[in-house]
């Protein structure tokens, strides 16, 4: 059978048409959720001069915005958003002037549940990472309770100490699930 030939049977699969009706309406739903949720915390940081659309216009903006990070974490910290929406919190803190927020941002990766927050989370702990943090980001690491999102804090201990991150690295990346990510940043990073 060709994609054509799938196409047109789906097409005029009415079971089919209707599930598809039915996720197209869930996902619209969840969209107009998150705007929604979105919405205050938008119009908080345009009211400091940070002028975005969406929380996520602020993830690989090269424009500082360290009047809205305030904001960004005390909405954060309410963790009475959708899960796509935290995570959007905290990729947006995901910089290093966000530095300040760090044992916060620590508190929050170990206690929230959702998946997709916890590795916004973690890309946050991993980049405002100061050197006196070294010791608490390993045992984050090395806490398998907190989920697989650990292996993101990887790049975070050469952030942290370049002259410590080899030995640690080399001996994670004989560890699963780090293994990989432990290679990849040895060979590039630390090479």
């Amino acid at each position: 059978m060709t994609a054509a030939e799938l196409n047109a049977q789906l097409e005029n699969d009415d079971l089919y048409q209707r599930k598809l009706a039915s996720l197209q309406e869930h996902n619209r739903k969840i969209a107009a959720e998150g705007r929604y949720a979105e919405s205050e915390i938008v119009e908080e940081l345009r009211e400091v001069g940070v002028d975005v659309e969406e929380i996520w216009d602020l993830v690989n903006r090269t424009e500082p915005y360290p009047q809205g990070l305030p904001i960004l974490m005390d909405h954060l910290e309410r963790l009475s958003y959708p899960d796509r929406t935290l995570e959007g919190l905290a990729s947006a803190l995901a910089v290093a002037e966000a530095r300040p927020f760090w044992h916060r941002l620590v508190r929050l990766f170990r206690e929230v549940e959702g998946e997709d927050a916890r590795q916004g989370l973690a890309a946050a702990v991993s980049a405002t990472v100061g050197p006196e943090h070294y010791e608490e980001l390993l045992s984050l690491i090395n806490d398998s309770a907190l989920g697989e999102e650990r292996i993101i804090l990887l790049e975070g201990l050469i952030r942290s100490d370049r002259s410590r991150a080899r030995n640690d690295l080399e001996h994670l990346s004989l560890v699963s699930p780090f293994s990989n990510e432990a290679r990849r940043l040895l060979k590039r990073k630390l090479p």
